[in-house]
């Protein structure tokens, strides 16, 4: 999670580095036939499917490609707002259109409504969180069931490195450090890049395989490929170069293991309950659940082809189905969702809904990151009310037996993190209004402000944004 002093450090890094779109457009226009080549591959893969959030977009350029040339809708949100503001320039430097959907949010305490993206794209901004699991908690509330995750250019560390100091990117390197760069030797000796967003402040971390793969483990990962490099920025050695083989995974994974790289993901968000139609059902379980209840279905089932009874919905799992993961249900009419528990309390309780598809525009599932609502999926008393248990505050108290009241709530997201049921969410926006706080959302120079007004007060931010000189 991002302390106070990282995202401030982010605003100021971005106010007085990214501002002037000049010193940025010959890079980014160097970079967009790489990220064309990308987007359109995943594109053809079925990955990128609209709409589209960015997370840690600065000047948007990617949703400009996404939106100029592909057609699909697609939000750019960054912490920044002054960052944002300059896609306007940097779009007509690269003669492509500005994003026309702009969030200036924070991104562990997101501004939409559960399941409202199909892709969630993640562009060199995991590396600025020095614990994501916040992060990451948040984009699997708002990407939908089936939906991709993009990972792309994340820093993979030199399997060989003694890092005894950090220093510019490879095209900023001057002197003898030029000189050990060239020769192959730096990249051993220290961490090439991030040298000036560390002296602001900024997190800028890499990782190692292992630690990368790690945080995604509940997804199912479509394609996981690497981009080595043995130099930082400067051109790989004529060794090197003959060793690299792009249509070869391993020997790529093999040379971004030792030498470093940039990782890049494919991943979806599974569903745990799936109709195949018919009738069928795919069911993703615990192993030790050894109980299914039906909500709302009463009679014989066929469970992985056995005849099964439920009586008032629930059903008792043979021993050879316990144990298992998958399994397949086939009833003769449908049920509004499915329970599973195990007998003795060992494992928590999984209540599974029915996917709903994302909305073509997510304007329609903008919502508030000041207030915290509850869901028709609230199961409050046939679940571990993991929910009252996570609110620092205190602001849910269980004083009814089927939904907890909220008390002094201010929106900080815990519950909503804690519950597995998505029982609880953001309330959507009316008419760029909270229905719960009645805060009105502004928009200055086509960017929405929607960070949270506890982050506003804390880091005054319309003095931190102030920009004299540009």
């Amino acid at each position: 999670m991002q302390q106070t002093p990282e995202k401030r450090a982010e605003i100021v890094f971005r106010r007085n580095h990214y501002w002037n779109a000049k010193e940025n457009a010959d890079w980014y226009r160097r970079a967009l036939p790489w990220r064309r080549t990308f987007f359109s591959a995943a594109a053809m893969a079925g990955v990128l499917r609209p709409p589209v959030l960015e997370i840690g977009a600065e000047y948007g350029i990617n949703g400009m490609l996404l939106e100029t040339e592909m057609g699909l809708p697609s939000v750019s949100l960054d912490l920044s707002r002054r960052a944002l503001q300059g896609a306007g320039a940097m779009a007509r430097l690269l003669g492509l259109a500005a994003p026309r959907r702009r969030v200036a949010a924070d991104a562990e305490r997101l501004p939409y409504a559960a399941s409202s993206f199909n892709t969630v794209l993640l562009w060199g901004a995991l590396r600025h969180f020095a614990t994501p699991d916040r992060l990451l908690a948040e984009i699997r509330r708002v990407l939908a069931v089936n939906g991709s995750l993009i990972l792309a250019d994340e820093p993979i560390r030199r399997r060989l490195q003694i890092p005894l100091w950090r220093t510019a990117a490879g095209q900023e390197l001057r002197g003898w450090r030029k000189t050990l760069l060239r020769l192959g030797l730096l990249p051993y000796l220290a961490r090439v890049g991030g040298l000036n967003e560390s002296r602001w402040g900024v997190v800028d971390r890499d990782f190692t395989m292992v630690e990368l793969t790690d945080l995604f483990t509940d997804y199912l990962p479509m394609k996981w490929f690497y981009q080595p490099r043995s130099n930082g920025d400067t051109p790989a050695p004529d060794w090197f170069s003959r060793h690299r083989s792009p249509d070869d995974p391993e020997t790529e994974k093999r040379l971004t293991h030792w030498f470093g790289g940039a990782a890049f993901a494919w991943l979806t968000k599974p569903d745990p309950l799936r109709d195949l139609g018919g009738g069928f059902y795919l069911v993703r379980k615990d192993p030790r659940h050894d109980h299914l209840a039906l909500r709302g279905f009463s009679g014989g089932v066929l469970c992985n082809g056995l005849a099964l009874r439920a009586e008032n919905g629930l059903i008792e799992l043979p021993a050879e189905l316990a144990g298992q993961v998958l399994l397949t249900l086939q009833a003769p009419r449908p049920f509004d969702r499915l329970d599973l528990r195990d007998s003795v309390g060992a494992v928590g309780p999984a209540v599974h809904f029915f996917s709903a598809p994302a909305p073509a525009d997510p304007d329609e599932s903008m919502a508030c990151p000041d207030c915290v609502v509850f869901t028709e999926r609230c199961v409050f008393g046939d679940c571990r009310t993991e929910c009252v248990a996570a609110c620092p505050k205190e602001a849910l108290a269980p004083t009814d037996p089927r939904l907890p009241v909220k008390t002094t709530c201010d929106g900080c997201g815990d519950c909503l993190v804690a519950c597995p049921y998505g029982g609880l969410d953001r309330p959507r926006l009316v008419d760029r209004r909270c229905p719960e706080c009645r805060r009105l959302y502004s928009e200055e120079a086509d960017v929405l402000d929607c960070r949270p007004l506890s982050l506003i007060k804390i880091l005054d931010l319309p003095t931190l944004e102030k920009v004299t000189a540009i």
